[in-house]
């Protein structure tokens, strides 16, 4: 699947944030602000990436957490 500019943008949020910190714990609103998209280009752009290998993601059930993504081991921040 090919990626827009904006699905671009919200990929590089979440490199950006799992080089920093080791993993990106940032809110669907927040990438989507940080990358100026909106909240369904974001959770487009995770779940495309998440399917293609590119990023893993651990759903956290805890009401108020938002999800936990992180690189697979293979590909570089």
């Amino acid at each position: 699947m090919t990626k827009n500019i904006k699905e671009e943008r919200v990929l590089d949020v979440i490199r950006t944030e799992i080089r920093d910190r080791g993993c990106c714990y940032l809110s669907l609103a927040e990438m989507a602000e940080r990358a100026g998209a909106s909240r369904s280009t974001t959770s487009l752009a995770i779940r495309k990436a998440r399917e293609a290998g590119e990023l893993l993601v651990w759903h956290r059930q805890e009401q108020g957490l938002s999800n936990v993504i992180k690189l697979p081991k293979t590909v570089p921040a």
